[in-house]
C-alpha cells in the first residue's frame, strides 16, 4: 500500500442483467439504485484502483483479502465494468468504465 491515509470504500454490483457491464451513470442517479446495485463489500483502501484490485478473483476469491469485508454472503463475481465505487465520508462514487473509472455527479448517498 501507499503511503496515502487508508479510507473506507463500499462496493456495490450491478444486478440488473440487461444493463451489467454497461456503464450507465443514470441507473445510480435513480431514487431506487437499489433496483440496480447491491452492496457486496466494505474496504479499507486508499484508491478506487486498489478497490478494485482487492475486488477481483485472481488467484483466490477476493473476500479472502484481508482489508475486505464481504456484506454479502453468498458468493460474488469479481468487479466489472458497470459496478460503483462509493468513498465513504464524502460519498464520491466512482463507475467502473470499459477503461479506468467514471467519476459520478454527485447525487446523495447510499446510505
Amino acid at each position: 500500500m501507499s503511503n496515502k491515509a487508508l479510507t473506507y470504500w463500499l462496493v456495490y454490483h450491478n444486478t440488473d442483467p440487461d444493463t451489467m457491464f454497461l456503464p450507465q451513470v443514470e441507473l445510480w442517479q435513480t431514487n431506487n439504485r437499489d433496483t440496480y446495485f447491491r452492496l457486496v463489500a466494505l474496504v479499507q483502501a486508499t484508491s478506487p484502483q486498489e478497490v478494485y484490485r482487492l475486488t477481483n478473483h485472481i488467484e483466490y476469491d477476493w473476500r479472502e483479502n484481508e482489508p475486505v469485508k464481504a456484506v454479502a454472503l453468498q458468493p460474488q463475481r469479481s468487479t466489472s465494468v458497470g459496478d460503483v465505487i462509493v468513498q465513504s465520508g464524502n460519498w464520491q462514487a466512482w463507475m467502473v468504465d470499459h477503461t479506468g473509472f467514471k467519476l459520478l455527479p454527485w447525487f446523495n448517498s447510499p446510505c
